[in-house]
């Protein structure tokens, strides 16, 4: 979702480009470089809001497996939301927001009282690749 908007802003920036350059030569109105100004600022708030939502998930996701609140974890495979139950015995029950994924038991590893690592899987239908995340 990220690079989407960063590739949206940067469609956008390079469009305002163009309409400056119209202006210059007479060929645009100020009227259409402020329309292109106000869609380059929705779009920037967007990227701002979701840079916060993708550092708030990051930091609920540190919570849950007791990981430091700032551990940075890069994020790889589909974006989709997810919800974890504890089932105890180092395993977490993962429903994915969307069925197609499923719903996996999600095995950690645990040195003395703390997650040290876990790993990820989706439904075999969608993809057969699991993610394991290991703290440092």
């Amino acid at each position: 979702m990220l690079n989407f908007v960063d590739e949206n802003v940067d469609q956008i920036k390079v469009h305002l480009t163009d309409v400056e350059n119209f202006l210059n030569e007479g060929l645009a109105t100020n009227n259409d470089l402020l329309k292109v100004k106000v869609q380059l600022g929705e779009v920037q708030l967007r990227q701002i809001d979701v840079v916060n939502a993708v550092k708030l998930s990051m930091t609920n996701l540190n919570n849950i497996i007791e990981f430091p609140l700032t551990t940075e974890i890069e994020m790889k495979g589909p974006w989709v939301t997810k919800e974890l139950e504890s089932l105890g015995a180092n395993r977490f029950l993962c429903t994915y927001s969307d069925p197609i994924y499923g719903v996996r038991v999600i095995p950690f590893v645990t040195d003395g009282n703390k997650v040290k690592s876990f790993t990820l899987s989706v439904h075999w239908f969608v993809e057969f690749t699991t993610y394991e995340f290991v703290k440092n």
